[in-house]
Order: structure tokens, then sequence, then C-alpha cells
């Protein structure tokens, strides 16, 4: 399991460092990737997509409070 997070944020990284210019959504996401993973859930699981909506959606709300 611990090997899979650590292909998976490699890969992660790999991914993001590829683009010349990420744009702020993709890092975003990519964040949001990384602490769901590194909380321990495995990627490709349905807890996993669901822990990534709910802090896309926990952040896209605080986002919007900050920007009143």
């Amino acid at each position: 399991m611990k090997i899979v997070r650590i292909l998976f944020a490699t890969l992660l990284t790999c991914t993001v460092a590829a683009c010349a210019s990420p744009s702020p959504q993709r890092e975003q996401f990519a964040k949001e990737q990384t602490a769901c993973a590194r909380l321990g859930i495995d990627p490709g699981t349905p807890a996993f997509s669901q822990c990534v909506a709910n802090l896309d959606a926990t952040m896209f709300d605080l986002s919007a409070v900050a920007a009143r």
C-alpha cells in the first residue's frame, strides 16, 4: 500500500512538472489528490474519489467566502 502511495505521488509530481504552466485549477486538484493519498486512502478507490471531491468542494467554499 505504501509503495502505491509513493508511486502515485511520484507520478503526480511528474505529471504536474511536465506541464509548462499548469492552470491554478489543475495545481489545486493535484494538491487535493496528494492530500488524500497522504491520508492513506488508496488512489483509484471510491473513497479516494470522494475524498478529493469533498476537499475540492470545501476549498471552493472557502475561496467563495474569502472573495466576499
